[in-house]
């Protein structure tokens, strides 16, 4: 991965310097400044139908979502095909511009409190079976 800044070192410790590599910048999606309203309102939805952990910081969505550098990442729960779908409409839409954005997926996001060790956990996962959990998802999705 490219490095934009020094490498840890204690003095970058000491100085609080955050690594940032390509890996772990977030999806370039959203203006850090001028989609606050929407960023605000995505974060809220997400969690009201239980797609992202309650205790999740708007600073750490808005990483994940800005192209920031994330240090801590976002909890995705519930269910991975949903998560699947989620992923995959952002992109299909045209939100998430990344060619390869499963890679940053692990780099980004926790799955149930758990670090994502093999993106395919979500990548590959089955499809929706219920036209509910799709519309749920899309109509997240549209209102941004």
């Amino acid at each position: 991965a490219e490095e934009f800044l020094d490498k840890p070192t204690k003095e970058n410790a000491i100085n609080k310097k955050v690594v940032k590599t390509t890996d772990n910048l977030g999806f370039n999606v959203f203006n850090y400044t001028k989609d606050t309203l929407i960023l605000n309102r995505f974060r809220e939805s997400l969690i009201n139908e239980g797609l992202i952990n309650s205790g999740t910081k708007q600073k750490d969505f808005d990483n994940a979502f800005c192209n920031q550098p994330v240090v801590n990442k976002v909890d995705l729960t519930g269910n991975r095909n949903k998560l699947y779908h989620l992923f995959k409409y952002l992109k299909e839409k045209d939100f998430i511009k990344e060619k390869n954005y499963w890679n940053k997926v692990p780099h980004l996001f926790l799955l149930n409190g758990e670090e994502i060790k093999d993106k395919t956990k979500i990548s590959k996962a089955n499809k929706i079976k219920g036209i509910n959990e799709i519309v749920q998802i899309e109509s997240i999705v549209n209102k941004l």
